[in-house]
């Protein structure tokens, strides 16, 4: 029987900017280095996504105030 991760292979993965300190953790047990201003693909649901969230270290990409068009 195939070990499974800790999230469902299919869960829809969102792209985070983290804001948060220059970190060494632990993403679905592996080791990773988050930088400042990162970009990260993290599942949704995930324990490590809703840890960082948590945190307030994770502002999902999609959650930008629209750009206003001229003209």
């Amino acid at each position: 029987m195939k070990p499974q991760n800790s999230y469902c292979e299919h869960a829809l993965a969102m792209r985070y900017h983290y804001t948060g300190p220059v970190s060494s953790i632990l993403i679905d047990g592996k080791p990773t280095q988050l930088v400042t201003g990162a970009e990260i693909d993290l599942p949704e649901g995930s324990h490590d996504t809703i840890r960082l969230q948590a945190l307030g270290v994770l502002v999902p990409l999609d959650a930008a105030p629209p750009t206003r068009k001229k003209g």
